[in-house]
C-alpha cells in the first residue's frame, strides 16, 4: 500500500501474491496519510500489516489487535509528515515477530525514536487458524531525539540488525543493535 495521493482520496496498492503481473488495489488500505508507510507482507505478497506511523492494520483492515488507537506523539500527523516516520524488521532468527520503529517529522514535535513489537503467531482480530497478530508491546522510548530517516542493515556472518535513525536537528545519527535475544544498544 502507498499513502493517499491527494487531500480526499484513499491509498491504493499492489498486490503481489498471484503469478505475473501485480494488480493494482485501490480504495482498500485504512490509511489516511501521504508519507511514511510501512507495509509488511509475508514471502507470498501477501499483506500481513501495515501502518502510517499513526495507527497501525492488520490485515483485515482493522486497527491490530493489542495496538493503542494511535501511537503515542503521533497526533496532528507528526510521524505521517516524516519521510520515513515508521519502520518494520523482522526480528533476526523469527519469522513471526516483528519491530515497529516510529519518529517524528523534523517540523513536528519532538516524540522521539519509539519501537512496538508485534507477534504474528496471535490471533487478534483473526482465529488461531487464521492470525491476524497482535502488538504485545507499543510506543517503548528508545531515545528522546530523533527524527524521520530511517534504515536498517545486517551484519554479514551474524544474525544481528543495526536500524539508524538521525538526531533531531544534529548530524548525528542514533543506532540500535537487535538479535534474535531483542534490542541488544541504543546509541
Amino acid at each position: 500500500y502507498f499513502g493517499r495521493a491527494n487531500a480526499g482520496l484513499t491509498s491504493y496498492g499492489l498486490d503481489f501474491s498471484g503469478l505475473g503481473v501485480p494488480v493494482q488495489r485501490n480504495f482498500e488500505s485504512a490509511m489516511d496519510y501521504y508519507e511514511s508507510v510501512s507495509v509488511v507482507s509475508d514471502n507470498s505478497g501477501n499483506v500481513l500489516y501495515y501502518t502510517d506511523g499513526i495507527f497501525v492494520y492488520d490485515a483485515s483492515h482493522q486497527i491490530m489487535s493489542g495496538a493503542p488507537a494511535q501511537l503515542q506523539g503521533t497526533g496532528n500527523g507528526t510521524t505521517a509528515s516524516s519521510v520515513q516516520g515508521a519502520y518494520s524488521l523482522l526480528k533476526p532468527g523469527s519469522q513471526l515477530e516483528y519491530y515497529l520503529f516510529t519518529s517524528n517529522a523534523i517540523d513536528g514535535a519532538a516524540t522521539g525514536f519509539r519501537v512496538s513489537r508485534i507477534d504474528m503467531s496471535l490471533p487478534g482480530n483473526g482465529t488461531t487458524g487464521n492470525p491476524l497478530g497482535e502488538m504485545v508491546m507499543s510506543d517503548s522510548l528508545l531515545r528522546t531525539s530523533a527524527s524521520e530517516m530511517m534504515t536498517a542493515y545486517g551484519n554479514c556472518g551474524s544474525d544481528s540488525v543495526w536500524v539508524i535513525a538521525h538526531k533531531r536537528q544534529s548530524w548525528d545519527f542514533v543506532r540500535v543493535l537487535i538479535t534474535k535475544d531483542g534490542i541488544q544498544q541504543v546509541e
